[in-house]
């Protein structure tokens, strides 16, 4: 009886050795965390890791989470999403600085080097940036419940649904930890100065020229001018440039092409010169049916006239060229 009492009293003091030890190596990662958040400039500035402190969040058990940022900022990478983000990050990390106690929550970044290449290897990555919350396993911030990501030891965060804004990102950290972060952008003063100033400028231009401006405004012409323009300018393609965002010209075995085949593609330049093209059409109708006809002076009639028809029918045959090229089965040509 005395050795089997013996027996368990030593695995209960050999327990609570484990459980000593292991609290008191948590204690010492925790402590090599905070001292790596004071050398990165304080709690509102990034902490910048290594590989060795990679490891540190990345082992379990973990009493503590880790928000890592890994990023590619080498002018040589070209990662501008990277840079985008780092800057998105500061906002974060700011607002997470007014509520933080150490041991609850790091946020990191882990640039890629030569050094820290081996921590991007251990999760097999091959496009930055990559961002995964390294959730605690234990103590009073692990979770209940068991997330998909847990399997592999982190939770990835989607940038490709979520974007880079820091809204969506502190919101993640927040549904995934439980800390509360709410994201306070700073004051754009330099904005409202240059609002004030505009605004100013205005005011003393509506002032200076309000009779000129109201002329303008209420003259038929004017309207009639804006109606006709845009007009024109919506029917040659302007949507289907902004929705689409096409190149604006292209190559053709060397040579610049102003006009693409085909009735669903098109460059950036095209509704422009369709444009032109209608409005100089029109202006020669004009001229023809209306102008002409006003003319006193017979030799000066004449003149206009044909210019204005032989302008006519070539702004016209050019139209039905540049039609062929949009579709070529149509079968007709003027010039």
């Amino acid at each position: 009886m005395r050795k089997q009492f013996s027996v368990s009293f030593f695995l209960l003091l050999a327990a609570l050795s484990l459980l000593v030890a292991a609290d008191a190596a948590l204690d010492s990662r925790i402590k090599k965390l905070e001292s790596a958040v004071a050398k990165s400039g304080g709690p509102s500035k990034k902490t910048i890791f290594d590989s060795e402190l990679f490891s540190l969040v990345y082992d379990k058990p973990r009493n503590f989470s880790t928000v890592m940022i890994f990023t590619a900022l080498d002018p040589r990478h070209k990662c501008k999403p990277c840079s985008d983000f780092v800057k998105q990050l500061t906002l974060v990390t700011s607002a997470w600085s007014r509520i933080r106690k150490p041991g609850q929550l790091y946020i990191a970044e882990l640039d890629y080097t030569e050094k820290s290449a081996k921590a991007f290897q251990t999760l097999q990555l091959s496009n930055v940036p990559f961002v995964a919350l390294f959730p605690a396993t234990e103590g009073p911030l692990a979770k209940a419940d068991k997330k998909q990501g847990s399997l592999r030891g982190y939770v990835p965060y989607d940038l490709n649904a979520k974007g880079l804004e820091a809204d969506e990102f502190a919101k993640f950290i927040e549904t995934e930890t439980g800390l509360p972060i709410k994201v306070v952008r700073p004051v754009n003063w330099a904005l409202y100065g240059i609002l004030a100033v505009m605004t100013i400028l205005l005011v003393v231009f509506i002032r200076v020229f309000g009779e000129l401006i109201w002329e303008a405004v209420s003259n038929k012409s004017v309207w009639m001018s804006i109606s006709i323009g845009s007009t024109i300018y919506f029917c040659a393609g302007h949507m289907w440039n902004s929705i689409r965002g096409p190149e604006f010209a292209g190559l053709n075995q060397g040579r610049v092409e102003l006009f693409q085949g085909g009735f669903q593609t098109q460059y950036g330049v095209e509704p422009q010169l369709i444009a032109i093209l209608y409005a100089l059409t029109a202006i020669a109708f004009v001229v023809l049916s209306s102008n002409v006809p006003k003319i006193q002076n017979p030799d000066q009639q004449r003149v206009v006239f044909w210019l204005a028809l032989v302008g006519y029918l070539v702004l016209y045959s050019v139209l039905m060229r540049i039609f062929k090229v949009k579709n070529a089965a149509y079968p007709y040509k003027l010039v």
